[in-house]
């Protein structure tokens, strides 16, 4: 027989803080999430029914959290519904989960191998059930699995998603008939917000109002800044270098200025050894020129693009992805503090970076993640 109400009573408040205690510190921690929607069908609950759900993830790569929840779609018959003789499809599944994830998104050339899609693993405990107007029961479970998504427009992924689900037997019950050990599979969507909206694409970046970049110099330079505002809220993937998988400082950089005619060097060491010269003094510097970060303070390893106005504009890992930072505030300081150079590669429209001078750049050790103060 399924486990009594009661049973499932006492177990829930040792299982809640479980459910609840990985998504709500990763949380904390990383001040992003993803909110996401699902089809399911559950073969543990011994039927196809069709289930719905949503879930909520964090993700602080490579690790993140996620709590789950789905109902039927519709009743189904179960070997309780038989024994008292109501045969009716009466009674309702429904699972909740809490699991831990370990993705690839951290591993760049992994996921470029892969073709730009994210493949976790994951493992947790949860609840599952029927319920009913006239009887109900539910059973605790733990389960694996391995999911696999893709972004496909800024912030909107499809998912899809395999879990093994094994029945735990509550104490002094006897094992349900109606729950086994079996697969469920998943196949929906995901918007990510907040910092992992950044990282993923969504979000509202940090800017001027109304998300305006500042007035640039030059034509060419507004012509930059205009390219580098449409990646606004692209995630940070260390070695990433385009917008479908991801970006990271210098491949930002690179990328963008690809676009108008100008070839840069792959890292920001190398970049830092191109164009004009400047002074390292955020007043000495226009719309479109690279500033070149230490943190360290004397080992260059991350670039942003001045944006005017005491901004910046760069893919930042303490930031959550492609994003404005402001220079005048806390997090800004920091940049202030340990830029180490400045390079302009744009005066009136024309390159002052060849192909050729920089595709005879020796290979350098990417840029690691910024360590900056987050937002």
């Amino acid at each position: 027989m399924i486990p009594s109400r009661s049973k499932l009573a006492h177990a829930l408040p040792l299982l809640l803080p479980i459910l609840l205690a990985a998504p709500a510190t990763a949380l904390r921690a990383q001040a992003g999430y993803a909110v996401s929607g699902f089809g399911a069908v559950n073969y543990s609950t011994q039927s196809d029914v069709t289930l719905i759900g949503l879930g909520l993830t964090t993700f602080g790569a490579p690790f993140g959290a996620r709590l789950s929840g789905a109902i039927g779609t519709k009743g189904v018959t179960t070997a309780t519904d038989e024994f008292e003789g109501g045969g009716a499809p009466v009674s309702t599944p429904w699972t909740l989960d809490a699991d831990v994830l370990l993705s690839t998104t951290a591993i760049p050339a992994l996921r470029a191998a892969l073709g730009g899609f994210d493949v976790a693993g994951f493992a947790g405990v949860g609840a599952q059930g029927v319920r009913g107007a006239d009887s109900g029961g539910a059973t605790l479970v733990t389960s694996y699995g391995g999911a696999l998504s893709r972004t496909i427009a800024g912030a909107l992924s499809v998912d899809a998603e395999a879990r093994y689900r094994t029945p735990v037997t509550l104490p002094s019950s006897a094992p349900s008939s109606d729950f086994v050990r079996a697969w469920e599979y998943r196949l929906g969507f995901s918007v990510a917000v907040g910092g992992l909206g950044a990282a993923r694409g969504g979000g509202k970046p940090v800017g001027l109002p109304g998300g305006r970049t500042p007035a640039p110099a030059s034509p060419s330079a507004s012509r930059v800044l205009n390219t580098a505002d449409d990646y606004l809220g692209t995630r940070y993937v260390y070695g990433g270098t385009s917008p479908e998988t991801g970006f990271d400082c210098s491949g930002f950089v690179q990328y963008v200025f690809r676009k108008h005619a100008v070839t840069l060097p792959r890292t920001s060491r190398q970049q830092a050894q191109v164009g004009q010269g400047l002074a390292t003094r955020v007043p000495a510097l226009r719309p479109g020129d690279l500033m070149m970060f230490a943190s360290n303070g004397s080992r260059i390893d991350h670039v942003a693009i001045y944006a005017g106005n005491n901004r910046i504009i760069h893919s930042s890992s303490s930031g959550g992805g492609v994003r404005f930072d402001d220079l005048t505030t806390s997090r800004g300081r920091w940049f202030v503090d340990h830029l180490h150079a400045a390079r302009r590669v744009l005066d009136n429209g024309q390159s002052l970076v060849s192909g050729l001078e920089a595709a005879l750049r020796v290979v350098d050790a990417l840029d690691p993640p910024d360590r900056a103060p987050r937002p």
